[in-house]
């Protein structure tokens, strides 16, 4: 009798152990490496995650302070309620962690196009380089100062170097992976002759360009970056024909700029 009753609790208590490894089946990491064991009671994609864990306590995560969820007694979210499986783990998409420095010291690199009408009514492509260096105060507002290289008239005898250094503002409006942003560029372009093209003499200009665009990412490293915006560039030229004749040009392009970059 006695082995009996031995035999019952013993049995009793492995069941006991079975439900009990059945029951906190669930596992998630945190973003430190951290792992939590226990039973999802809540769950909502780019939300929270309320789990119960081994001593029975809830706990409440965030989604961005997730790296990854297992998620054994779900097959997946429904809206309705969700649907029960007991034979393999479901990995539950978390939302990307939020990352992005919105204090601190960025800079940018960007590269693009300067496309316009010429005062002939030509169709006209230009090219620029441009890096950014500035300080990020709050999300919605940064300032930096600018340098670049361009040329708004490539293969062009109106095509001469212009070197522009800025000032700009720019800012992010939400506090997501991605997001849109503006931009306000503001300073002065300085030109430079071409005696190849007949620029015997250059003369910069105040340039002026604001932009709106989409930052993709939002890690605590690189992200991308792509704007459209509008540029101004007042210049002066002094063109020359047949080594004896030349003309003054005061040229103000107006020229629609698409930009790709990298912010770090």
């Amino acid at each position: 009798m006695k082995l009996i009753c031995t035999l019952f609790i013993l049995g009793m208590l492995l069941q006991t152990g079975v439900a009990q490894t059945r029951y906190f089946t669930d596992s998630l990491q945190l973003r430190s490496g951290t792992w939590v064991v226990g039973r999802v009671h809540l769950l909502r994609r780019g939300g929270k995650v309320l789990l119960e864990n081994t001593a029975g306590s809830i706990q409440s995560f965030k989604a961005n302070d997730l790296r990854q969820l297992l998620v054994h007694s779900l097959e997946k979210p429904g809206k309705k309620g969700d649907v029960r499986s007991k034979e393999k783990p479901a990995k539950v998409p978390c939302e990307r962690p939020y990352a992005f420095r919105e204090r601190g010291w960025y800079g940018i690199t960007y590269a693009g196009t300067i496309n316009g009408i010429s005062h002939s009514g030509e169709d006209q492509l230009g090219l620029s380089i441009q890096q950014v260096t500035g300080f990020q105060f709050n999300r919605m507002l940064g300032a930096g100062i600018g340098v670049g290289l361009e040329n708004f008239s490539v293969g062009s005898a109106n095509g001469p170097l212009v070197l522009p250094v800025y000032a700009e503002a720019r800012g992010y409006w939400l506090p997501k992976t991605s997001t849109p942003y503006y931009a306000l560029s503001g300073g002065y372009g300085f030109a430079f002759k071409n005696l190849e093209q007949g620029i015997l003499a250059a003369e910069g200009g105040f340039m002026w360009r604001p932009s709106l665009g989409f930052r993709l990412g939002a890690k605590d490293g690189a992200n991308f970056l792509f704007d459209l915006g509008y540029q101004f560039q007042n210049l002066t030229l002094k063109k020359g024909f047949n080594n004896r004749e030349f003309q003054i040009q005061d040229i103000q392009y107006k020229r629609f700029s698409v930009r790709v970059g990298f912010v770090f």
